[in-house]
């Protein structure tokens, strides 16, 4: 039983592969531009009873911006699929056809869209992360955004699945730290008491807590926080 399992994983890889190097080929015969062009056929389409979707908004597609290696490439249909971490482009073949591919990380700097700027960044395994990047001056915030599928019981009995609605892990990043934020209080261990006494009583008195925060909300805190003496003890 096993063999056969395994028999069938090849011949299923086998094909999947075979169908990205067939799709590459031809995408490079229309003459299209190698560096954007560049990714495997996206697959992921849940169940059409699947409540909610895999994307950071909607499911529709939205024009944005691409930096690959230094290249930009504006008004390209753009979205992020969050639950599997993907930048999938959709476009018309020279023939007419709309195709879907997950783009390949390999030398994409960044992106824009939703009036949000996203970069892309490789550990030492040459593993990529997808981070929203709101900066002033030398810091910034990373915002990781994610969600999951969970089964959930309807009123009948019927076993439903559902997405959750986007969600972001909050990182600072600070004298080329990473920090991740969880509560008002985090910024103790990055700055001195008498800083972080002044960061906690801003976000207090703006009634700001960091898991219901706004870009604008992440873009203020960060002019207050280069308006004072962060070293101050």
């Amino acid at each position: 039983m096993r063999t056969v399992y395994y028999r069938i994983a090849f011949v299923f890889l086998f094909v999947v592969v075979n169908m990205q190097l067939i799709v590459a080929q031809q995408l490079r015969n229309q003459g299209l531009d190698d560096f954007l062009y560049n990714g495997r056929i996206y697959t992921y389409f849940p169940p059409h009873n699947v409540k909610g979707n895999q994307f950071l908004n909607t499911k529709e597609f939205v024009e944005g911006t691409l930096w690959i290696k230094g290249e930009c490439y504006s008004k390209v249909l753009l979205n992020y699929d969050i639950y599997n971490q993907q930048l999938v482009l959709s476009f018309k073949t020279k023939l007419g056809a709309q195709q879907m591919i997950a783009l390949s990380m390999a030398y994409i700097d960044s992106f824009y869209i939703d009036n949000k700027v996203f970069i892309v960044e490789h550990d030492e395994d040459d593993n990529y992360s997808f981070y929203q990047l709101i900066e002033h001056n030398s810091i910034s915030f990373h915002l990781k955004w994610f969600n999951t599928l969970s089964l959930k019981s309807s009123a009948n009995g019927t076993i439903e699945y559902e997405f959750s609605e986007s969600t972001r892990k909050v990182l600072f990043v600070y004298n080329g730290k990473l920090y991740e934020l969880k509560r008002r209080k985090s910024f103790k261990k990055i700055f001195s008491k008498k800083a972080s006494s002044k960061i906690i009583k801003y976000l207090k008195n703006n009634k700001l807590k960091l898991s219901k925060m706004q870009d604008d909300d992440f873009r203020n805190l960060l002019i207050y926080i280069n308006s004072i003496n962060v070293d101050e003890v």
